[in-house]
């Protein structure tokens, strides 16, 4: 029986990961916590439009997007050299999600997260500043322009490429 069990414990962890990959629950239930930043203070807020919408996608998961994009930026900031004393202030404009979040399929019946796709994507505004006084500022994101171009594995799949993009930006910046 031992191996029974060993095979349940095992299908069951399959089976959150992979309600986390289709986007049905928040991944953040599986993160693990980051590694101490080597930077200067980093905060990630949502912007005003991304509030106005936290009743239709789910307070959530405006939360899970802002870890997300910490994650992404601590580990980009990490390796590069010239911002390791500048604090950053990453906005998170907006975001659409490529298909129906928690929230919205529980309000929607017969709404589909498997089938259901839509043009996602994130915009986000950076501000880096400087303890000599330096400033720079820049925005980033990722928007898909037609369903013909959505590859939407996951609720955020749009919304993970714009902040891999902005961490890619943050990894090479030379200011």
């Amino acid at each position: 029986m031992k191996p029974l069990a060993s095979t349940a414990r095992i299908s069951a962890a399959m089976a959150l990961v992979l309600i986390a990959a289709a986007g049905i629950m928040p991944a953040a239930a599986l993160a693990q916590p980051s590694a101490e930043a080597s930077h200067g203070p980093m905060t990630v807020t949502p912007g005003p439009a991304l509030l106005a919408r936290a009743a239709d996608i789910g307070e959530g998961e405006i939360t899970w997007l802002g870890d997300q994009l910490r994650e992404r930026a601590e580990r980009a900031v990490g390796t590069n050299p010239h911002l390791s004393d500048a604090t950053i202030a990453i906005t998170i404009l907006d975001a659409r999600p490529n298909r129906p979040t928690r929230a919205q399929a529980l309000r929607t019946p017969g709404l589909s997260v498997l089938e259901s796709i839509g043009i996602g994507g994130a915009r986000l505004h950076v501000r880096l500043r400087w303890p000599d006084g330096r400033e720079l500022s820049f925005e980033a994101g990722w928007e898909t322009d037609n369903l013909a171009q959505v590859q939407a594995g996951g609720v955020w799949s749009d919304a993970l490429r714009a902040f891999e993009i902005t961490a890619r930006r943050l990894r090479t910046l030379r200011p």
